[in-house]
């Protein structure tokens, strides 16, 4: 890797957290520029405008909390764990675990909501749509495995599963305190027992 490589890299990651906590658009330039000591011609020699880097910064998060999913999930051998594990990492999203903020998909929506015309709106709409991709096909995989009953919906699980993790982190920063996210989580966690066979 090169040195404006280099650079453009370790703008990427400081300013994910920053957007990730502070927000896309109250995030400003002088902040990028603080956290990284660099000057706006720094910053811009590397990314055409701000878009460019949110999108980057917004997938660097994005791969962050992956990337801790597949380290912990290498040598899980049923699917049973996978969904535990991704409990498990999602309740650590709440402790800024492992990145500042929580997580990036649910804040990225949250706040693209009241600006449809932003472009990174459709980067976070194909990421959740991902992610719950990702889940349904655990589910999928447990049914024809023989390990979970046949009568489940993947893709309905996934969506409830999705939905339930992205309120009890909404409630845990709003009342500053990850309990919320922990009840839903340990409530999960019982839930899907009931899919074995």
């Amino acid at each position: 890797m090169g040195k404006g490589e280099r650079t453009r890299q370790f703008i990427i990651e400081k300013s994910a957290h920053l957007f990730n906590e502070k927000g896309y658009y109250q995030t400003s330039l002088s902040d990028i520029m603080n956290e990284t000591g660099l000057k706006k011609g720094g910053i811009y020699r590397h990314f055409k405008d701000k878009n460019e880097l949110m999108i980057e910064s917004f997938y660097y998060a994005v791969k962050t909390v992956r990337d801790v999913y597949l380290e912990k999930t290498e040598s899980a051998s049923d699917e049973l764990t996978l969904l535990q594990t991704f409990f498990e990492i999602f309740k650590n999203l709440a402790k800024d675990i492992p990145v500042t903020g929580g997580c990036p998909i649910f804040n990225a929506s949250i706040e693209m909501d009241c600006r449809p015309d932003s472009e990174l709106l459709p980067h976070a709409q194909k990421t959740m749509r991902n992610l719950i991709e990702t889940i349904s096909e655990i589910i999928e995989s447990g049914i024809k495995n023989g390990r979970f009953h046949s009568n489940i919906s993947a893709k309905e699980q996934a969506i409830f599963f999705i939905s339930s993790l992205e309120g009890g982190l909404a409630l845990s920063k709003l009342y500053q305190d990850s309990k919320y996210l922990t009840a839903v989580c340990e409530n999960l966690e019982k839930y899907i027992q009931s899919f074995l066979k």
